[in-house]
């Protein structure tokens, strides 16, 4: 996921003047935006698949047990879908 159907981040928490929201929270929660949108999966009740064949890159994108999304940042990317 490249943040590429996120709208501009006009209100970005961490004033890093980010193009794309999927970019902000990355940035917020220290994530990649892989990571945003697969938690975003899991708070919503759906097991993300990974296709990837890397080891390494199976298990950064899976590593998301230790932050949340708040609950208008899951609204807000499930506008978007």
């Amino acid at each position: 996921m490249d943040g590429s159907k996120f709208k501009p981040c006009a209100g970005c928490p961490t004033k890093a003047g980010c193009k794309r929201a999927g970019q902000c929270l990355a940035k917020k929660y220290g994530r990649s935006t892989p990571q945003i949108f697969y938690k975003f999966l899991n708070q919503v009740g759906i097991t993300p698949l990974n296709g990837t064949t890397s080891k390494a890159h199976m298990l950064e994108d899976l590593d998301i047990d230790s932050f949340e999304l708040t609950e208008n940042e899951v609204t807000s990317i499930n506008k978007l879908l």
